[in-house]
């Protein structure tokens, strides 16, 4: 929650109001943790990543949708809220209505993403389902408008560069 609070995306998405409702494929703990890591940066030097906003709203869709409603878009592209329309594939040849395992979300990387462990969380303004990953642009970076703000952003590793 703390980087939807941080994004200022918190208001809307407790919204009953448009664009609500939502899909929100909701990103584990450890998605955020790998994206750490690869970058080699702090839980704070995320939260002030100037599109984590972005990021966030590429895993939010303006519709509400079910697990079913995702299977029967078998081979289709979503689109996200993110602000340049970016999609989500979705593949559900593997589908298993036993328990709701088998779908695979492709982001623009087309890198699979499974949904997992639970789905059809529902809201009064919309419903969720849990990934295990987050869904990137490509490429990941540039994350940042120029070199300057990316020495900015770590200034106990850039701070003699910038000094």
């Amino acid at each position: 929650v703390t980087a939807v609070d941080v994004t200022g995306l918190a208001p809307v998405l407790q919204s009953p109001d448009p664009p609500a409702p939502f899909t929100v494929f909701a990103p584990r703990n450890p998605a955020f943790d790998t994206l750490i890591f690869a970058l080699d940066i702090t839980i704070q030097d995320l939260l002030n990543i100037p599109n984590l906003d972005q990021i966030l709203l590429y895993h939010v869709i303006g519709d509400f949708l079910t697990i079913s409603d995702i299977v029967a878009r078998n081979g289709q592209e979503i689109q996200t809220l993110k602000a340049d329309a970016q999609t989500i594939k979705v593949n559900a040849d593997n589908y298993n209505p036993n328990d709701d395992s088998g779908i695979i979300l492709r982001d623009n990387q087309l890198l699979d993403r499974h949904i997992v462990d639970i789905v059809n969380v529902k809201a009064k303004n919309g419903i969720a389902h849990v990934i295990c990953d987050l869904f990137t642009e490509v490429p990941l970076l540039p994350i940042f408008d120029s070199v300057i703000q990316i020495a900015e952003m770590f200034p106990t590793r850039f701070g003699i560069l910038i000094a």
